[in-house]
């Protein structure tokens, strides 16, 4: 199942699944290179962190309280996904490859500060084109699936 197809599927009246985030922490920014964190902090625009779009905190109640999320909630969303860091088994979205063990796509949260990025699901130049399920295969205007053609990207 798709991120967004097991995030959207959660939602509920009372429960939205918005904002999401995507949280890490110091070794995953030194290592990897995620917009806008690449910048030096002294080049962050304040208007990023006024808006939401990023926070960071030196503890994981700290970001929750920037972010304006449930502390507990925070904190027991990484400790599960720590979990599965350790066992190289992604419960939630079943990212990794077999092959690579325990998870090459799963580092474990766990050195402060921490950071997160809001995540807004959108759409861009829809003008047209193939309808794809969220599975990326291509359909009839009936919903038909026409097997054996896929499509994604800004079709």
């Amino acid at each position: 199942m798709s991120f967004l197809k097991e995030s959207f599927s959660k939602y509920q009246q009372g429960n939205p699944c918005l904002p999401m985030y995507m949280v890490f922490d110091h070794d995953f920014r030194k290592s990897r290179n995620v917009w806008p964190w690449q910048l030096p902090n002294f080049m962050l625009a304040e208007s990023h962190f006024e808006s939401g779009l990023i926070a960071k905190g030196n503890t994981l109640t700290e970001l929750a309280n920037e972010l304006g999320i449930d502390a507990i909630g925070l904190e027991n969303t990484v400790q599960r996904f720590n979990g599965f860091a350790q066992t190289g088994k992604d419960l939630d979205f079943k990212r990794g490859d077999a092959e690579f063990t325990p998870n090459p796509c799963l580092a474990a949260v766990k050195q402060a500060p921490f950071y997160a990025v809001r995540l807004d699901a959108g759409d861009f130049g829809t003008q047209g084109g193939l309808v794809i399920n969220e599975d990326a295969q291509a359909c009839t205007e009936q919903g038909d699936i026409i097997e054996g053609l896929y499509a994604f990207g800004n079709t």
